[in-house]
């Protein structure tokens, strides 16, 4: 009798594990992007409504940087979409593992765009987080698809808020695809800042590449 409940007191242990990894599971299927482990697009939006709604009023600022992977369309064409998804979850392990502690938020944003969310933080650490996250896909020497032969680079787009209890927090992602925009349009390895006070923008630092 002691050796049947033994048992079943087993199985239960087991099954109760086994439940609690598959809702860990759905909750990351939920919250994750598959490809690279980061934060998905629609989790990541959540979190920043939450914290933009958080420091509305308060005088802090919050910073959002989106980043597009130059000529990545090429890229997939040449070298295949599997490759294209390899280097993908490279980069995105590349820049987590140089991610500030903290608040810091990093997702996917779209096939070949990451965004980070850095609250309370001035302009000019946003465009040295710019910078870096540039010089990490730099590091990286992914070949592209270009003709002289390069690596593969990534423009930037930044732009920081003060938000009040009136502002939207479509005005920080719209001002951040405007910046990514901008920064596009002027060549391969750019990082813009766009600035929402006076609808001015300025480069993150000296671009290299045309």
């Amino acid at each position: 009798a002691c050796i049947i409940q033994i048992s079943d007191v087993t199985a239960n242990i087991s099954r109760e594990r086994q439940l609690r990894e598959q809702t860990e599971a759905l909750r990351r299927n939920t919250t994750q992007d598959i490809l690279t482990g980061l934060t998905n697009r629609q989790t990541f939006d959540e979190l920043l409504a939450t914290e933009f709604s958080g420091v509305a009023g308060n005088h802090q600022p919050i910073d959002l940087l989106i980043t597009d992977i130059d000529s990545f369309a090429a890229y997939n064409s040449h070298f295949g979409r599997d490759e294209g998804d390899r280097r993908l979850a490279e980069i995105a392990q590349a820049f987590s593992a140089t991610m500030p502690h903290g608040k810091t938020m990093l997702a996917r944003y779209g096939n070949d765009e990451f965004a980070l969310l850095l609250p309370d933080t001035e302009d000019t650490v946003a465009c040295e987080m710019a910078v870096r996250l540039q010089r990490i896909v730099s590091d990286l020497a992914i070949p592209a698809q270009t003709d002289p032969p390069s690596s593969l680079s990534i423009c930037v787009g930044v732009t920081v808020m003060h938000p009040d209890p009136n502002s939207d927090v479509h005005t920080l992602l719209a001002s951040a695809d405007v910046a990514l925009y901008q920064a596009k349009s002027e060549g391969t390895n750019r990082a813009a800042f766009f600035s929402v006070e006076d609808g001015t923008f300025h480069a993150c630092a000296t671009n290299r590449n045309q």
